[in-house]
């Protein structure tokens, strides 16, 4: 954690990001059991949405992540 500071990567920024044609899709992964969002988490989340070009999501597992990104992609 200590290296990705000094790189300049901030506390609670989602894991990925996907770009579509009119959005900026913002994903933190989570393990599907026994994981949480921190409050750093859920306040970039929370900012990300009120952006009117980026949505973002805390997805519990690869396949809800995936889901979601074909959702958006066919939209």
């Amino acid at each position: 954690m200590a290296r990705l500071k000094k790189e300049g990567v901030n506390t609670g920024v989602p894991d990925l990001v996907v770009l579509l044609p009119n959005m900026a899709l913002y994903i933190e992964m989570k393990r599907t059991k026994g994981s949480t969002t921190s409050k750093e988490q859920k306040e970039w989340v929370a900012l990300l949405n009120t952006l009117p070009y980026a949505e973002a999501h805390v997805c519990k597992g690869a396949q809800q992540a995936i889901k979601i990104i074909k959702e958006k992609h066919d939209t």
